[in-house]
């Protein structure tokens, strides 16, 4: 799904460095879904599908790796892996297991760039990593001890990676996993509420390392590769229709009385899902049940929601990364007709 070359613009803002760049997120206008209003064209790539690599319930956990592959976790815990063409190139299907070099129950998945392998978390504590073809490379114990356990993993590079629970909010760990060490504990601001969907909190973009809480906030980051401290990168401003920490502050953190009234009961738009670059920030809010889109194009400050209510077709499907100026979702073949506009297809062959 791409935007709509309108929308695109040179980005001389900030750097990350010293200041933030608010950007005002127009929440009090809200126009039913029209694709040729974002996007200027959709591509489809067919997932090749086969007795290996026919995928289960595609509704968990994705990654896009840019440049390289598609991953889906299927409902089975198998890892599936797919090229830019959508060619298989191979699955997690015979790493399940009790064995020394398999994993029984699935956490977390994540790519190292550097050497082109896949580490999976499990519960544990254990990181077990494998080529891109799912040879065993190694198994390694980690001794983190956080409020519940690592949940979450994002590697760095061949030594490092990044931890979180889903307990303890506003707060990652920098853990060395070949030494088993603790690096660093990072706090962050901005923290409103724990309820989130965000799966991808870290994502590298030209070399840069970006954070976006996996809670309720209105800040996104870029982190500094040397000292691993979040910089506030941009402050997304909703103004008085957003939610703040006031209309909250009733409940205790995290509690499920809270949970509720933000998806049922809060008149006001919160962030539950976001992705952001350079050029452009795409946030998922709840407000009343609903769901809606924001895209906002950061330099020209620009920006749409777009209401998702039921009924209104066709509508935006649930998209799981922003690649430059490109939206990316996987969706099954039965599912084309209700979340496109076929007109803006650009390989009608298929």
């Amino acid at each position: 799904f791409i935007n709509k070359t309108f929308w695109v613009d040179s980005f001389t803002g900030v750097s990350g460095s010293s200041s933030v760049k608010s950007l005002a997120i127009h929440l009090e206008k809200v126009v039913k879904p029209d694709f040729k209003q974002v996007f200027s064209s959709i591509e489809i790539i067919p997932l090749e599908l086969n007795d290996s690599s026919m995928v289960g319930n595609i509704y968990g956990k994705k990654l896009y790796i840019p440049g390289k592959y598609y991953v889906i976790v299927d409902d089975g815990r198998i890892v599936k892996v797919f090229d830019m063409s959508g060619k298989y190139v191979a699955s997690s299907e015979n790493c399940i297991g009790k064995g020394p070099s398999e994993y029984y129950i699935f956490q977390d998945v994540s790519y190292n760039y550097e050497d082109d392998t896949f580490v999976i978390l499990d519960p544990f504590g254990n990181l077990i990593t494998y080529t891109s073809s799912f040879d065993f490379v190694s198994k390694k114990k980690i001794s983190l001890q956080t409020t519940d356990r690592p949940r979450n993993l994002f590697i760095l590079n061949s030594h490092l990676c990044i931890l979180s629970d889903s307990v303890e909010r506003g707060v990652f760990y920098v853990y060395d996993y070949s030494a088993d060490q603790l690096v660093k504990r990072v706090e962050y601001p901005g923290l409103i509420y724990s309820i989130s969907s965000v799966q991808f909190p870290f994502n590298y973009v030209d070399k840069h390392l970006y954070f976006t809480p996996p809670e309720i906030n209105d800040y996104v980051f870029e982190v500094d590769r040397e000292s691993y401290m979040p910089i506030s990168f941009y402050h997304l401003d909703g103004g008085k229709h957003s939610i703040t920490t006031d209309d909250v502050k009733d409940f205790e953190f995290g509690t499920e009385e809270g949970n509720q009234y933000i998806m049922n009961e809060s008149s006001k738009y919160s962030p539950v899902s976001r992705f952001f670059n350079t050029d452009y920030v795409v946030s998922t809010y709840i407000k009343n049940k609903e769901l809606y889109f924001n895209f906002c194009n950061v330099n020209s400050e620009k920006n749409i929601t777009v209401g998702l209510k039921h009924g209104c077709f066709p509508t935006f499907p649930h998209f799981f990364a922003l690649d430059k100026d490109t939206l990316i979702t996987i969706l099954y073949p039965f599912e084309l007709n209700k979340y496109m506009d076929s007109s803006l297809v650009s390989n009608k062959e298929l």
